[in-house]
């Protein structure tokens, strides 16, 4: 059990990890595959890449270094907040996730 969880921990820090690099280096060249980051201001999505990245961090840093382990929770939990705004975002907006 304790290595699915590792696993699953490396997969999520790598998913969001690459994901919010990509946003905060390049908000516009994302913006040509992404639809919904055009309609955002590129520092906004800075930020957001910037939280994913931190997030990422988050979810394997506390637990690998046995420095208060309890953060591990806390930025899955951060990341997942994250992830159900992100579904309530083309809701507010009036536009689909998949450009159409």
């Amino acid at each position: 059990m304790n290595i699915a969880l590792w696993v699953l921990q490396a997969l999520t820090a790598l998913a969001f990890g690459g994901h919010g690099f990509l946003m905060i280096s390049g908000p516009r060249r994302m913006a040509e595959r992404v639809p919904w980051v055009g309609s955002l201001p590129a520092p906004v999505v800075r930020l957001l890449g910037l939280l994913e990245v931190l997030g990422a961090i988050g979810v394997v840093v506390p637990a690998a270094t046995g420095a208060l382990p309890s953060l591990t929770v806390a930025a899955a939990g951060g990341l997942v907040a994250m992830m159900l705004l992100a579904m309530y975002l083309p809701l507010l907006r009036s536009y689909s996730l998949t450009g159409g």
